[in-house]
């Protein structure tokens, strides 16, 4: 009898030392597993958090390139208004040449002279008619005589300018439109990397829930 109950007693501590170990390693398993839990966390957060810098810094980048589109589309504009004024009035010697007002300065001089002298070199019953298309003759001769003398230099580089400004309308033309273009394409890489950010925030609170919901799950274990 005494042996059957000492072979119960031991039985029993066996048994309990054997739970009690089971216990200790179920506990050291709960704790590595908290332990890994919390390290993945950690290393997801700071992976949306360098992934969220990135796509900051990309959103900073590309304000920027947006405020630069638009303050060159607008020096531009106002480079577009200065040249056009400027080549305008350059282009005012070709409609109004120096050379050409002054013959006809003194011409009309002379017409004064001629007319005040009429009595005098003219004999009288001359038409009036005849001397006016004479004066207005000599005007035209003097002119045309004044046209080539100018230098066929001159010449050209009145024609190029002409050209030059077209040109330069083109030109400042197409880079309008092509910084048009990439302010749009600048807007649009912005609203897309928004939407990206959104994203990763609703990540980022979706993970962290996650994680506090596993922690307290272990410690209800």
């Amino acid at each position: 009898m005494s042996d059957l109950v000492s072979g119960l007693r031991g039985a029993l501590k066996s048994g309990l030392v054997l739970s009690t170990r089971e216990i200790e390693t179920q506990k050291r398993k709960q704790e590595e597993d908290m332990i890994n839990i919390r390290m993945m966390a950690n290393s997801l957060e700071q992976e949306f958090v360098n992934q969220f810098k990135v796509h900051d810094e990309n959103i900073m980048a590309s304000a920027d390139k947006l405020a630069l589109a638009s303050a060159t589309i607008f020096v531009k504009m106002g480079v577009l208004q200065i040249g056009i004024k400027s080549q305008v009035y350059r282009e005012q010697e070709f409609f109004l040449p120096k050379e050409l007002l002054a013959p006809k300065k003194r011409g009309c001089d002379r017409s004064s002279s001629s007319t005040s002298a009429l009595p005098q070199e003219f004999k009288i019953g001359e038409s009036s008619h005849k001397t006016s298309l004479e004066r207005y003759k000599k005007q035209i001769k003097e002119v045309l005589n004044h046209l080539d003398e100018l230098s066929l230099d001159r010449i050209e580089n009145i024609e190029d300018n002409i050209e030059g400004l077209g040109k330069g309308r083109v030109i400042i033309q197409q880079d309008f439109d092509k910084l048009e273009i990439e302010l749009q394409e600048a807007r649009a890489q912005v609203a897309k990397l928004q939407r990206k950010q959104l994203g990763q925030n609703n990540k980022i609170a979706l993970a962290r829930f996650r994680i506090a919901d596993l922690e307290q799950i272990i410690k209800e274990i």
